[in-house]
C-alpha cells in the first residue's frame, strides 16, 4: 500500500468519524493566504478560480492551477505547524474530523475552516462553504450544481443494469494479497459504486475500512474486483501484475470471469470537485463483460 493510499484510507476513516464543531464566521476581507490540508479541498480552491492564492499545500494536492509559489507543508496527518506559521495564512483548511490539528491551528491564532468530507453530500457542502470564505459564492453554487449533475448524468447511465457486486479494495501489500483493506458500505465510495449503478459485495459491520482476508473475499464472491492505487502504475504490465495476484483465489467469481481492474487516478479517493471522474470509472468498469480487460 502507497503512502498516498495510506493517506487517503486514513483520511477517509477520519471523515466518517465525524465531528459537529463548526468554523467560525467569515471575516470581512475576502483571505488572500490560504494553506489546504486536504487535497479535495485544494481542487476546490482551483476549481473556483482561486489556485493563485494557495501558498501551502500537503504534497498529496494537485499542482495543476496552484501557484508555483505554494509550499508544501507535510501533509493533513503530519503537517509542519511551524512552517504553517511562517505562511502567514489568513485562511487555513482542515478537514473537520481532525480535531488536533485544529486545536493546534486555533492555539497559533490562524483562522481556520473546517468543511466536513465524509459522504457526497458534504462535498457540495465543502464547495459552498469555501466559496463563501473566499467571496466567490456564485462560483461555489454554479461548481456544486455542477458536480451534482455530472453524477446525475452517470447514475442515468447505470439505470437498467443488474447491480453487479464490487470489491472495492482500498490497498494491500505491494506484490502480494495480504493486508487487504476495503470500503465498506455508508463510506463515501460505497456512494459513489451506487451512483455507478453496482452494489457494495461486503456487508455493512463496525468498521468502515475493515482489513479483510482471503476467507472473508470468497465469501462475498464479488462480481468485481476493483483495486484502487493512485499515483500509481497504471500501464498494461502493472494491470496485468495486479490481476495475476488475485489468481490465487482462483474460486472467486471475479477472477473467472477476468474482472479484476486496477484504478490509478491520483485523486480517485478524493470526495471533490472532480468525483464524478470515479464514478464514471466505475460504471465503464461495472459494464466491462466478463474476460474483458480494461
Amino acid at each position: 500500500m502507497s503512502r498516498r493510499t495510506r493517506f487517503f484510507l486514513i483520511a477517509l476513516a477520519l471523515a466518517a468519524a465525524g465531528c459537529t464543531q463548526r468554523a467560525a464566521s467569515a471575516p470581512a476581507a475576502a483571505p488572500r493566504r490560504i494553506v489546504s490540508l486536504l487535497p479535495s479541498f485544494t481542487q476546490i480552491v482551483v476549481a473556483l478560480g482561486a489556485g493563485d492564492r494557495l501558498v501551502g499545500r500537503t504534497q498529496y494536492c494537485p499542482t495543476d492551477g496552484v501557484s508555483p509559489r505554494a509550499v508544501v507543508v507535510g501533509g493533513a496527518l503530519d503537517a509542519n505547524f511551524e512552517r504553517i506559521l511562517a505562511l502567514k495564512p489568513d485562511l487555513v483548511l482542515v478537514q473537520q474530523s481532525m480535531t488536533d490539528q485544529r486545536a493546534k491551528l486555533g492555539a497559533l491564532g490562524l483562522p481556520v475552516l473546517a468543511p466536513p468530507t465524509d459522504k457526497i453530500a458534504d462535498a457540495y457542502v465543502a464547495i459552498r462553504e469555501i466559496a463563501r470564505r473566499l467571496q466567490v459564492a456564485a462560483a461555489g453554487e454554479t461548481l456544486a450544481q455542477r458536480v451534482e449533475k455530472e453524477l446525475a448524468d452517470v447514475r442515468d447511465a447505470s439505470r437498467g443494469q443488474a447491480p453487479p457486486r464490487a470489491l472495492l479494495v482500498i490497498g494491500h501489500s505491494p506484490g502480494e494479497l495480504r493486508a487487504i483493506y476495503a470500503a465498506a458500505p455508508n463510506t463515501f465510495l460505497d456512494e459513489l459504486l451506487h451512483v455507478a449503478g453496482g452494489v457494495n459485495a461486503l456487508p455493512a459491520g463496525p468498521a468502515i475500512f475493515p482489513q479483510v482476508n482471503a476467507e472473508e473475499i470468497l465469501h462475498a464472491d464479488p462480481d468485481a474486483v476493483i483495486v484502487f492505487a493512485p499515483g500509481e502504475d497504471g500501464s498494461p504490465a502493472a494491470q496485468a501484475a495486479e490481476r495475476n495476484l488475485w489468481r490465487a483465489l482462483p474460486y472467486l467469481r471475479a477472477v473467472k470471469a477476468g474482472r479484476v481492474y486496477r484504478v490509478v487516478d491520483p485523486f480517485a479517493l478524493s470526495p471533490g470537485p472532480e468525483m464524478a471522474r470515479t464514478a464514471r470509472t466505475l460504471e465503464l468498469l461495472l459494464r466491462q463483460p466478463a474476460e474483458a480487460r480494461p
